[in-house]
């Protein structure tokens, strides 16, 4: 018993948001273009304070700062419909326990959420990329104790700017040489930077899957918060991916694509409950109406094993076209292709796991019972906007 105990993998996954309220800079925005955003400007006060305001769990994958666990326990609370009122409400119970269904393997997988201020910094990222390294540091040691085994995978989703947390944190083992080993990273829409591309090579990483949409415009349109003024959508833009592949290091720019409409997803749809097509609820895409309302991180188990087994076939593939292809009602299926290679790899109907996962979602999700099939993330928003006012008294 012992020997297959040691044997066993112990998966990791943490889902890391990203900037928060970035419409806030503008009251501190010559400090945030200097890059010297500090703790007594109204900016960093506000943000600070929007924060700790749990609607926006409501929408997406979000807690409270720092390392969350979402438990075992509460995954199967969710699944019998028997969350407490304030966990009910939260979006990353519910994406977590779809993404709980969709890994189909043997490993004790444990999960996670990490919250930081989301400032739009590069400095403030920086120092939040320090505290998310510790924090995987002492939780690699915890776990350790814990599983009689040395073989403990991290897997980080890293949103927006959640991703460049994710990449920094190579200057933060530089100095502290922990030897921490990121064993897969998965970028949703995170800006592609001069500052943080290059860190892709670091040893750290074994495997970087950079997802991208031709259709999201805020990936590339953070132009003040980094001192070289310019953000892209691919790691090739500034990195020769495949010179760096081989069999055991990974770095794969993927373009993603709805029944062939590569501008089909925008940057909430990664992260964000009920947000696909850029208008919440009302889908017209049939391949986006098939997803809603799960974001697609979710549905990474899936598209991840699709993404490996090109990997397997060519280990110096470097980009991969992504399209998930419905053409009738309860029918969906992902098409991952390298194009120059004609290298292509199709998965079965995933639409009848989908669908339980949404009636689920329709039980269990507060806010689902307030609002019903209304544009529920949108109606979020709103609210938050709402009190954006709040932020700024007594700040």
């Amino acid at each position: 018993m012992l020997g297959h105990m040691q044997q066993q993998e112990v998966n990791v996954h943490i889902f890391i948001h990203g900037t928060r309220c970035s419409g806030l800079a503008a009251v501190s925005a010559i400090s945030v273009i200097r890059n010297k955003v500090k703790n007594y400007h109204l900016y960093a006060k506000a943000i600070q304070k929007a924060r700790t305001d749990t609607r926006f769990y409501d929408s997406q994958i979000m807690l409270k700062k720092g390392l969350v666990e979402v438990s075992h326990e509460t995954i199967m609370q969710c699944h019998k419909n028997n969350l407490p009122i304030e966990k009910a409400r939260q979006t990353a119970i519910q994406a977590i326990k779809g993404y709980d269904e969709l890994t189909n393997n043997k490993a004790i997988n444990r999960y996670y959420t990490y919250g930081w201020d989301g400032m739009l910094s590069d400095e403030d990222r920086k120092n939040d990329s320090r505290a998310l390294y510790l924090a995987l540091v002492s939780l690699s040691e915890e776990l350790r104790k814990r599983y009689p085994t040395d073989n403990i995978k991290f897997i980080l989703h890293g949103h927006s700017h959640g991703g460049n947390l994710i990449l920094y944190m190579s200057v933060h083992e530089k100095e502290l040489k922990q030897n921490l080993i990121i064993d897969k990273t998965i970028l949703y829409g995170t800006p592609i930077q001069t500052e943080t591309a290059y860190f892709c090579i670091d040893p750290m990483f074994t495997t970087i899957i950079n997802i991208h949409s031709e259709g999201d415009s805020i990936q590339v349109s953070d132009k003040i918060s980094t001192p070289s003024k310019t953000s892209k959508r691919r790691l090739s833009d500034f990195v020769d991916c495949a010179q760096f592949n081989n069999g055991k290091k990974h770095l794969i720019d993927v373009r993603i694509s709805a029944n062939g409409n590569s501008k089909a997803f925008s940057h909430a749809s990664y992260f964000l409950m009920n947000m696909y097509n850029n208008i919440g609820s009302s889908i017209k895409n049939p391949a986006l109406r098939e997803l809603s309302p799960l974001p697609l991180a979710t549905y990474s188990p899936l598209f991840m094993n699709l993404i490996d087994k090109i990997s397997e076939k060519n280990a110096r593939c470097s980009f991969i076209d992504l399209n998930f292809e419905s053409h009738a009602p309860n029918q969906c299926t992902i098409r991952a292709q390298v194009p120059d290679l004609y290298i292509c790899i199709r998965s079965e109907n995933i639409a009848p796991q989908i669908k339980s996962m949404r009636e689920r979602v329709e039980k269990t999700w507060r806010p689902h019972a307030r609002y019903g099939h209304a544009k529920i993330a949108l109606l979020a928003a709103e609210d938050l906007i709402k009190a954006i006012p709040e932020y700024f008294k007594r700040s």
